[in-house]
């Protein structure tokens, strides 16, 4: 299991909304664009505040690495093979390269309503959500450790 660190931005319907830095691995991924790690900023990502974090808290998170893999995969390939796919059908079918590009872009329409289907089936399930496995600094232990410095 892969382990990542956050820090709780706001808490929406029962979700801690976290703030994620970018880290090594971030630096080594060829997809780091996609995600927004390849412009150092930061990441967002809601999850189920299943610790009761507060908002400015700092959590530990953990997702299975094969989850992972599976989105990706579903993500940036299923709609390449579709499209290709859409491609060869139309022209084997007509021997035009324009009824063969308008097949690839109705197998890439059918791609994207795939990953729409399967995120509404499969995204809410456990083995695809991170889930919160520690706080490793709650921001009210360091709020009453200042105040009790001040006195």
């Amino acid at each position: 299991m892969e382990i990542e660190t956050g820090w709780v931005k706001e808490l929406q319907n029962g979700n801690a909304v976290l703030r994620l830095q970018t880290n090594s691995k971030c630096s080594h991924c060829g997809a780091k664009m996609a995600c927004g790690a390849g412009n150092g900023v930061t990441r967002e990502l809601a999850i189920p505040n299943s610790l009761l974090a507060n908002v400015g808290d700092q959590v530990e998170i953990s997702y299975r690495e094969s989850s992972r893999i599976l989105s990706a995969f579903l993500i940036f390939i299923v709609p390449i093979i579709l499209l290709i796919a859409g491609y060869v059908f139309g022209f084997n079918r007509s021997q035009s390269e324009s009824v063969g590009v308008l097949w690839a872009l109705i197998g890439l329409a059918l791609g994207f309503l795939i990953l729409w289907f399967v995120n509404k089936i499969f995204g809410e399930k456990r083995a695809f959500v991170p889930q919160m496995i520690r706080i490793a600094a709650s921001q009210k232990n360091n709020q009453s450790t200042n105040n009790a410095d001040e006195i």
